[in-house]
């Protein structure tokens, strides 16, 4: 569990002291950690995050694959028993923490057996937000050389596959989210109806992930924290209200 530890690396390290500091800021705001390899989620961070309300319940965490023989061919120190303690230990720490990662496929020496291995992974885990990129040679590097090339029309199937089972998952979660409040920081209101406004809860970071769409939200101007109630669930968004 090396990334439960402090490693080498001080960037890690210092992040909890920052947290703890901006913490202390007086005022109604919230902090989004994104794009945080496994290794930074020590102990202490995981801990800070569950008990400080200020700090958003999601984690960022490029995973790029599971398979280890995949992992070594792209020098990631992590291996998929390493992405595991960490999946356990966040939702230890945090039951509702929403975790969003992302997946290259079609990735040189990718058979077969290896793409099922990242497609039962996804399908087993339901990630909250999950992004498919399908590898692309780039001249000049040493993946453009490796053998077992993965042909174009073989990516593109995996792509529409992974994507069509994570978009299962996610309509799924947010349709057991429906009856629950949440924060939502509003960020607008739409052209046509002004008393629909949309914007975000705490499992949404901006422009990657789903909306949080808040009906008779008039009142309420952009970068005021709404509590709304969830009325209905979709694949990438959410409709809700305000609650009384």
């Amino acid at each position: 569990m090396r990334f439960l530890r402090h490693p080498a690396d001080s960037r890690p390290a210092q992040l909890v002291p920052l947290l703890k500091e901006l913490v202390k800021i007086d005022g109604n705001f919230r902090i989004r950690l994104l794009y945080s390899y496994p290794k930074n989620f020590t102990a202490d961070l995981i801990e800070l995050m569950a008990s400080e309300p200020k700090i958003c319940k999601y984690v960022d965490i490029p995973l790029q694959h599971v398979n280890d023989q995949i992992l070594q061919s792209m020098l990631r120190p992590d291996r998929r028993k390493d992405i595991e303690t960490l999946m356990v230990a966040l939702k230890n720490a945090m039951p509702d923490v929403a975790i969003r990662t992302t997946f290259i496929v079609g990735l040189p020496g990718e058979t077969s057996e290896i793409y099922e291995e990242l497609r039962t992974f996804v399908s087993e885990k339901r990630l909250d937000h999950v992004g498919v990129f399908v590898y692309s040679p780039e001249e000049n590097t040493p993946a453009a050389e490796f053998p077992a090339q993965v042909p174009d029309e073989i990516k593109e199937e995996r792509f529409n596959d992974l994507m069509a089972v994570q978009a299962g998952i996610s309509e799924e979660i947010n349709k057991a989210s429906e009856g629950l409040e949440y924060e939502v920081l509003l960020e607008g209101h739409d052209a046509e109806d002004p008393t629909l406004g949309y914007g975000r809860s705490e499992r949404e970071a901006p422009d990657i992930d789903g909306t949080v769409y808040v009906e008779n939200a008039g009142g309420f101007g952009i970068g005021e924290f709404v509590r709304v109630k969830i009325l209905q669930g979709f694949c990438y968004d959410r409709m809700s209200e305000v609650c009384e």
